[in-house]
Order: C-alpha cells, then sequence, then structure tokens
C-alpha cells in the first residue's frame, strides 16, 4: 500500500524558498487538474448504480 508523506509547514517553507511561490502555485494547479480529469474520466467509464426511492 502507498505512504501519504507527511508535510510540515517547515517542509512548506522550504519548497517556497527554493522554488518560489509562482512555480509552487503552479505544479498544484497542475496536479489538481490532472487529477479531476482522471476522476472525472473513471467515473465516466463506471456504471454507478441507481438509487431507487420507495414508491
Amino acid at each position: 500500500m502507498p505512504r501519504t508523506t507527511l508535510l510540515t509547514t517547515s517542509d512548506i517553507a522550504r519548497i517556497v524558498a527554493t522554488h518560489g511561490l509562482p512555480a509552487v502555485l503552479s505544479r498544484m494547479v497542475e496536479y489538481l487538474e490532472a487529477d479531476y480529469r482522471r476522476w472525472q474520466a473513471s467515473r465516466k467509464r463506471r456504471a454507478w448504480p441507481r438509487i431507487r426511492r420507495w414508491a
């Protein structure tokens, strides 16, 4: 099972100091947009069960 990396505020500050805030935010947006597109594509392929209401 993949592990999640913990980023502390110190880690984030170091990353931003190294790469610059615009670059960090740009990469975050790129990652989130790609993740959203993958999520939408998998959602369209999968047949979600329908919930029927009681009459």
